[in-house]
């Protein structure tokens, strides 16, 4: 692990974990992009979940992702997933309405993307490394990047 890192490329990891978690739990990724400055996006568009509970589900372990990939990558706890982490705050407490805990479903999708994140680091560092390089990638290169043998 390098001791510094630009602002680009904890960027590209960060929106890197986002995507190839995303693709690894059948979310499908539209573009993901990183910017000049610090930041990034990753799109994923409306899709058919197999319920909205799954959907809710998938959608925060795809939300705390990025920030578990850049912390592992970088060795540096990430700043900019607040916004991730209150999104899937804000998915656990619609899913708490519904009788499950939110605090519990928190904690879980906490450990599945952790884990997805830990199982994918090969991945994440070619996607993130492409990103680096061309700044925007399609959900289909980010795929073929994420199977390339």
């Amino acid at each position: 692990m390098r001791q510094r890192y630009t602002d680009r490329e904890r960027a590209a990891y960060h929106e890197a974990g986002h995507a190839v978690v995303a693709i690894k739990v059948g979310v499908p990724v539209s573009r993901v992009r990183i910017g000049d400055a610090a930041g990034g996006l990753c799109e994923i568009p409306a899709h058919r979940a197999r319920s909205k509970v799954h959907a809710d589900l998938a959608g925060m372990v795809v939300d705390l992702a990025g920030g578990i990939a850049e912390q592992l990558l970088t060795g540096v706890p990430s700043s900019g997933s607040g916004m991730d982490r209150q999104h899937a705050a804000t998915k656990a407490a619609a899913l708490a309405s519904s009788g499950l805990q939110a605090d519990e479903l928190h904690r879980r999708a906490l450990g599945v993307a952790g884990l997805k994140v830990l199982t994918s680091l090969p991945e994440i560092e070619r996607v993130a490394a492409a990103l680096v390089e061309h700044g925007t990638l399609t959900g289909k290169a980010v795929w073929r990047l994420m199977y390339a043998t």
